[in-house]
């Protein structure tokens, strides 16, 4: 081969390749303008209907996140009116709480839960002492650990 044709090959090459990058570079901000954008649920709480207005008082807590491990261990998040006392309740009785912040969120780790089935819900209480249960539950079933269990 001779210098111009290895010269000629190289020039080929190079020109191929950002052919190839801009190809790409534009077939990936062609999908990035195509891609639809959904937004995702913050909460659950029902729309607010403007013939009965709703007071900060009046709106229920709701889940945003419950994480229960086998172990019991859990994290439970959510919304409750800003600077509400906002109770984990199981079957009805408090297991947890927590007060919301300034924007209204709240995030618990509660103390374990104990093996069995039950229900868990919200309950949040303004400094006035307003009580608003949650619409919401969660429905939690553990197993006891197999672990200390003896082996027939």
């Amino acid at each position: 081969m001779t210098g111009t044709s290895i010269a000629g090959i190289a020039i080929l090459s190079l020109a191929l390749i950002a052919a190839g990058g801009a190809v790409l570079f534009f077939g990936i901000t062609y999908m990035r303008r195509e891609l639809p954008i959904e937004p995702s649920p913050v909460t659950a709480t029902p729309p607010i209907s403007h013939s009965s207005p709703v007071t900060n008082d009046e709106v229920p807590p709701t889940f945003d996140v419950v994480r229960i491990e086998p172990s019991g261990d859990a994290v439970i998040a959510g919304r409750a009116a800003p600077g509400a006392t906002v109770e984990l309740l199981r079957n009805g009785e408090v297991h947890d709480r927590v007060v919301a912040d300034q924007f209204g969120q709240f995030v618990m780790i509660p103390s374990r839960l104990p093996p069995g089935n039950y229900e868990l819900t919200l309950r949040a209480t303004k400094r006035g002492g307003k009580q608003v249960a949650s619409h919401q539950s969660a429905k939690v079933a553990l197993q006891p650990s197999l672990k200390n269990r003896p082996i027939h």
